[in-house]
């Protein structure tokens, strides 16, 4: 009798990375997917992931609480624990807001992939690149690896939360050496590409350019790659002999936001859409760090360099990197055509390659 398919939970299931994930599980015929929504009965926010993986068990289970988790590992072999809180807070409302839902969400799903009744061998959990190249000031030509850690008291309340919840989970398998599975963690930088479902939070970026929201341009770096090099790094993780107990940086190349803005001119100006080319003075975005969350990370990361070596997963986990650029535009057309982006009367969607 032929052996029951190996079980993969992935949490958080119609998030913009979760879903390319299980798009990329569905061509890869031996597994039995499972996925976590916060909510069974919101079918307007679930109908893109059925649409996807007619096949796929959803259950019910919120990061912030710990009901559900036992109920979604049982009979699973690996998890993707691609679910975390991500939005702006206030300054004042940021780390309640964003660190205990992140560090109790990762906990909650440790915990019940530790019970004593799970058979759960593998967590691949999706951190970022948010825990590993800020808050310390580095030298210039410093080239952050997988062994660099963020410093989370001189960052801004993400930044933090993202380090804590990742910490959090290293922590808690080195004090249970007992506990049945070994942990992977999967360190994008900002995530470009075409949804498959709701726009991820990274997108912001490209949806306020388009959107003539930024007027001017601060001159502050991002380490880019596409989803699907993102979603690639967290299955190869599931069988890769290499990855139990280590963690990957995915970061296709360095880009300047000014840099990304130009990328996008060069596409949308001639369809009727005005991108900023001119800087931002510091002073500005001093004054308006005092004010709001993202000013004050802008703020931290002004002109500052930002280096991050991503070979790591290419050379362990066979991850292949695509042109940023066309991720970049592949967003904006998809913001355009999905009404997250204002259509101009020029607007004319590409070709289909």
């Amino acid at each position: 009798r032929r052996a029951m398919p190996p079980t993969v939970l992935v949490t958080g299931a119609t998030g913009y990375i979760a879903l390319e994930i299980i798009r990329q599980l569905t061509d890869v015929t031996d597994f039995r997917l499972r996925g976590t929504v916060r909510s069974l009965a919101n079918t307007k926010r679930n109908q893109p992931l059925l649409d996807l993986a007619p096949g796929i068990e959803l259950v019910e289970a919120d990061l912030v609480s710990p009901d559900g988790w036992a109920q979604a590992v049982e009979g699973v072999d690996f998890v993707l624990h691609t679910a975390s809180p991500f939005f702006l807070a206030s300054k004042k409302e940021g780390q309640q807001a964003l660190v205990k839902p992140a560090v109790e969400g990762t906990l909650n799903v440790l915990r019940a992939c530790a019970a004593p009744s799970s058979t759960v061998q593998r967590v691949v959990l999706t951190s970022s690149v948010a825990a590993v190249a800020y808050g310390k000031n580095m030298p210039k030509d410093h080239v952050y690896t997988e062994a660099d850690w963020t410093d989370p008291e001189h960052v801004d309340a993400y930044t933090c939360s993202k380090t804590l919840a990742e910490k959090a989970a290293w922590d808690f398998v080195g004090a249970n050496d007992g506990h049945p599975f070994t942990l992977t963690t999967i360190n994008p930088a900002l995530v470009l590409g075409a949804p498959l479902g709701a726009p991820g939070t990274s997108l912001n970026f490209i949806k306020m350019l388009l959107n003539g929201e930024v007027p001017l341009v601060p001159p502050i770096r991002f380490g880019v790659v596409d989803v699907r090099s993102v979603a690639h790094a967290h299955i190869a993780a599931l069988t890769s002999e290499q990855a139990p107990g280590q963690r990957y940086i995915l970061s296709a190349r360095e880009m300047l936001l000014r840099e990304i803005a130009a990328c996008l001119a060069a596409e949308f100006a001639p369809l009727g859409y005005s991108l900023p080319s001119r800087p931002l003075p510091y002073f500005v975005a001093y004054v308006l760090s005092f004010f709001k969350v993202d000013a004050e990370a802008m703020v931290k990361g002004w002109d500052r360099p930002l280096r991050l070596d991503g070979s790591r997963c290419e050379r362990e986990l066979g991850v292949q990197y695509f042109d940023v650029h066309e991720a970049a535009v592949g967003s904006g057309h998809w913001l355009i055509q999905n009404g997250h982006v204002k259509r101009t009367t020029k607007y004319q969607a590409p070709e289909p390659k």
